[in-house]
């Protein structure tokens, strides 16, 4: 799994997921699976852009990790600080997403978005608060 933490004015977009969905009406960045053959920052460039129309510029690493799910399935997730490079063209795809914000540390830290993990709220927060990590700090070696 690849997204991108989108910052801009000190917020960053939460998408809400659609009823249809895996985590349906839960808030997170965007983000999805890596396709075969594609690099964690192509396929967080490519998530963005097909769930929000947004071009972004990838500045650093938030946050990488494994999470081992309770079925014991393993997921490698990478969530990258990235900018706009056209606000405007936000629009998102409603066939996957039923809303957008940009939403603040406050907002996050009062829970106001009911978030599709937990683990993302300190991750959405790292992403306001700390400066980003270079992104070759973290390696997924074939």
């Amino acid at each position: 799994m690849s997204g991108a933490c989108v910052v801009k004015d000190n917020k960053t977009l939460l998408l809400q997921q659609a009823k249809t969905a895996r985590h349906p009406g839960k808030w997170g960045p965007p983000g999805g699976r890596v396709k075969d053959g594609e690099s964690m920052i192509d396929a967080a460039l490519r998530e963005v852009k097909e769930e929000t129309n947004l071009d972004i510029k990838i500045r650093g690493l938030v946050q990488a990790g494994i999470k081992l799910h309770s079925n014991g399935k393993v997921s490698v997730i990478t969530l990258f600080y990235s900018v706009p490079l056209k606000q405007n063209d936000l629009k998102i795809d409603k066939t996957e997403l039923s809303d957008c914000k940009w939403v603040d540390k406050k907002q996050i830290d009062q829970d106001q978005f009911k978030l599709r993990d937990p683990l993302l709220k300190k991750i959405l927060i790292k992403a306001l608060t700390q400066k980003p990590a270079p992104i070759d700090s973290f390696e997924i070696y074939p």
